[in-house]
């Protein structure tokens, strides 16, 4: 009997919004989980390349649209996502600032003495790189925009200070 499974592929570049705490890719958590604790963030790689933020509703939303469109399915589709932009800038936007700036090599070295931070580097290189995505594909199909960066930056910021969250390393 063959197999029948329908699906299509959502992709992002570094996740933002609500809950950020939990992304398993650990670099990029380290600078979530101190940036909306009120901490200084720490950045891994160099700060002023440029990334490409998502929110995190505008993935659930994709997810959503691609499984109502049977069009879709057997494709992969980037997530709309807000202009690009750098981490120093996403956590001035953030009110927190300056960042801590560490080289990649720290990075590594820390994944020598922990499980979370040796899973974050075989992602590093999105750190020592300009990372940008286009979307331009998705929103011609289905239309639609991304949040817009200050927005989900001031959401984020709200949710983390209803529900507030210990940093994963300290001040």
């Amino acid at each position: 009997m063959a197999n029948s499974c329908r699906t299509a592929a959502s992709t992002s570049a570094s996740l933002s919004g609500h809950r950020w705490y939990v992304d398993v890719r650990a670099v990029f958590a380290l600078f979530g989980s101190t940036l909306f604790a009120g901490k200084r963030p720490i950045w891994f790689g160099d700060p002023d390349l440029p990334i490409t933020p998502t929110y995190i509703d505008d993935f659930a939303t994709t997810m959503i649209t691609l499984a109502d469109e049977p069009d879709a399915w057997g494709e992969v589709w980037h997530v709309p996502s807000s202009e690009p932009t750098t981490a120093r800038r996403f956590a001035e936007l953030a009110g927190r600032g300056p960042l801590r700036a560490m080289p990649a090599t720290a990075a590594k070295a820390l994944g020598l003495l922990s499980t979370v931070a040796r899973h974050g580097n075989q992602i590093l290189h999105q750190f020592e790189q300009p990372f940008i995505v286009d979307s331009a594909r998705f929103a011609a199909r289905f239309g639609g925009t991304a949040t817009d960066l200050r927005e989900g930056v001031a959401a984020t910021l709200r949710w983390h200070q209803r529900n507030p969250r210990r940093s994963l390393l300290p001040s």
